[in-house]
C-alpha cells in the first residue's frame, strides 16, 4: 500500500488538476509522490509561457531527477489536466489514467505505462487473461526513474481537447481502475449527474469491489453559464477509511467550484470534485 498525493488549483482561466500514486512501498512511494505533488507549482508558473507540451516534458525532467536522487528506491505515476481558456491538455506517467465522459460515452484518454499493456498491444494475452494477470501492476514508466537504466523519462501527451459543455473528466489510481471495469465507472457516470455524487459512487464503488490499495479520484466537470460570476473555492475536509485494512489521519475530501471566466459571451465552468484523496503528514 503506497500513498497518493493530488493538486487542485485554478486562477482565472486556468486549472490545473493532478494525482500522482506512489510506488516503492509505504514510505517511499508515500514521499515520491509528496514530492512530485510539491513540485508542480513550479509547472504553473511555466505554463502562464509555455506551450503545455513544452512545460510538462521539462517539469517531469525536473521532478523525475529530484525524485530519483532523494528519494531512496521511490517512485509515483502522474495522471495531469491542464485547462486553459476552453481548452483542456492531458499528459501521464505510469498507471493512473484520465478518463472522458462524452455524450454518454465513456473514452480512456491515457494507455497505462505497464507491462501488462504492453502484452496487450502485441496481443500475446486477451483482456479476459488480462484480468487474472499477476504482474499487472508492474509499470514501465515512472517519476523517480533511473533514466541511465529504463531510458529516459517522458510524459504521454494527448492531443488537446475543447472544452465541451457537460463533457466529465476522471483523473484515478489504480486503486479505482483494479476495482472497477470501464463499463461500471461509465454506468456511475450515467446514474450519477453531479460532480460530488460522482466522485463518491466511483469511490465507493471500488472499496465494495473489495478495494485494498489507495483509491483516490478527481471529478471535473465543464459547464457552461450565461452569466458571469467569480471564482469560488469550498473544501470540507474529513477523515474516511481508505480502503477496509487500514484508517489513515490524512484523508481529505475537497469540493470545488470554479467558475473561469472565458470571455463576455461565455462562461466555462469547471466544477470539481475530489473524494478520499490521500495528503501526507508533513
Amino acid at each position: 500500500d503506497e500513498e497518493a498525493s493530488l493538486f487542485a488549483d485554478s486562477k482565472e482561466h486556468r486549472g490545473l488538476f493532478a494525482i500522482c500514486d506512489g510506488m516503492g512501498g509505504y514510505d517511499n512511494g508515500e514521499v515520491a509522490a509528496y514530492t512530485a505533488v510539491s513540485n508542480l507549482p513550479k509547472l504553473q508558473q511555466a505554463l502562464l509561457s509555455e506551450k503545455f507540451g513544452v512545460a510538462i516534458t521539462k517539469w517531469v525532467t525536473e521532478t523525475n531527477n529530484i525524485i530519483l536522487h532523494s528519494v531512496r528506491g521511490g517512485g509515483c505515476t502522474l495522471a495531469l489536466l491542464y485547462y486553459s481558456f476552453g481548452t483542456i491538455y492531458i499528459a501521464h506517467i505510469g498507471d493512473s489514467r484520465v478518463y472522458r465522459y462524452h455524450e454518454g460515452n465513456l473514452y480512456r484518454e491515457t494507455k497505462d505505462h505497464s507491462k501488462l499493456q504492453v502484452l496487450l498491444d502485441a496481443g500475446i494475452i486477451t483482456e479476459k487473461e488480462a484480468e487474472a494477470y499477476p504482474q499487472k501492476h508492474v509499470i514501465t514508466r515512472a517519476l523517480g526513474m533511473n533514466e541511465d537504466e529504463n531510458g529516459r523519462c517522458l510524459p504521454s501527451i494527448r492531443d488537446s481537447l475543447k472544452a465541451v459543455n457537460g463533457d466529465t473528466y476522471i483523473l484515478c489510481s489504480d486503486g479505482i481502475t483494479d476495482m472497477l471495469t470501464d463499463n461500471q465507472i461509465s454506468c456511475i457516470l450515467q446514474q450519477n449527474d453531479s460532480v460530488k455524487n460522482c466522485a463518491k459512487a466511483i469511490f465507493q464503488a471500488a472499496m465494495d469491489s473489495g478495494g485494498k490499495d489507495n483509491a483516490t479520484v478527481i471529478v471535473v466537470k465543464v459547464k457552461e453559464e450565461d452569466n458571469d460570476s467569480k471564482d469560488h473555492l469550498e473544501i470540507d475536509p474529513y477523515e474516511s477509511t481508505v480502503a477496509p485494512e487500514r484508517q489513515s489521519p490524512a484523508v481529505i475530501r475537497v469540493e470545488q467550484v470554479i467558475t473561469i471566466e472565458q470571455s463576455k459571451e461565455q462562461t466555462i465552468i469547471i466544477k470539481s470534485q475530489i473524494s478520499n484523496c490521500i495528503s501526507p503528514n508533513k
